[in-house]
């Protein structure tokens, strides 16, 4: 029977990083000969399986997800990868003390991403609350108010929204029949739902214009938009 000893430690590691085959005849000669080796290996050795096909099922997920929308919020969940990537390994993975430094982070950072991903990907697939439709022209969600139609005057824009946004976004076009044609005007991020333009706003504007209205959430995403047409009486 052999010595347990360094080089020992050091044959794990090559192991576990994938230098050396385990069914080569060398290492399962050793292996046959070295009890706590083997007993080693066989505990790192499910945790290595475990920890592939954690990473198999990641990149799967990751390429389904190549074909939706950023969801809001993914810069945390990389900043929280990137920073549980430089911290210590739990106790089981520094079971093999002469493993480097390099080699442990990467299981850590391994092991992170895909329980972040899981838990992301759990949360905005399967558990998620239905998100409402959005809604764009002529909802009954966003409606313009003012000024409609005929007008005596451009003073004052005015809308409602019985859903819940963040902020609003305003534009207001040069009218080429019921359609826009140039922007005049953009007003973003307004609190209020209505908007008193003011004396040089006022004087970029024709006799007929086209406005719309975006509502938008926290995360600047639009949730309903609507359009109307308004032309000053003569």
């Amino acid at each position: 029977m052999s010595v347990h000893g360094p080089q020992h430690e050091e044959r794990l590691a090559s192991l576990l990083s994938g230098e050396r085959d385990a069914a080569d005849p060398d290492c399962a000669r050793w292996l046959a000969e070295c009890a706590p080796c083997r007993e080693r290996w066989t505990a790192l050795r499910g945790t290595c399986e475990r920890l592939e096909q954690a990473a198999a099922e990641r990149r799967a997920h990751l390429a389904e997800l190549r074909s939706v929308k950023s969801a809001p919020g993914e810069e945390r969940i990389a900043a929280a990868l990137r920073r549980l990537a430089e911290e210590e390994p739990p106790a089981q993975a520094r079971s093999v003390q002469r493993i480097d430094r390099g080699s442990r982070r990467w299981l850590l950072a391994f092991a992170a991403a895909a329980v972040l991903a899981g838990v992301w990907i759990a949360a905005r697939f399967r558990d998620r609350a239905p998100v409402p439709e959005r809604t764009w022209l002529g909802s009954e969600r966003l409606r313009l108010i003012a000024p409609v139609g005929d007008v005596h005057s451009f003073e004052r824009f005015e809308w409602s929204y019985d859903g819940a946004a963040t902020s609003y976004t305003l534009r207001v076009f040069e009218a080429r029949g019921a359609e826009p044609g140039a922007r005049l005007i953009e007003k973003e991020r307004l609190k209020e739902t209505t908007w008193t333009p003011a004396a040089e706003d006022l004087a970029k504007l024709p006799r007929s214009i086209v406005w719309e209205v975006e509502a938008l959430d926290d995360y600047r995403v639009v949730q309903a938009s609507g359009r109307e047409s308004a032309s000053l009486s003569r």
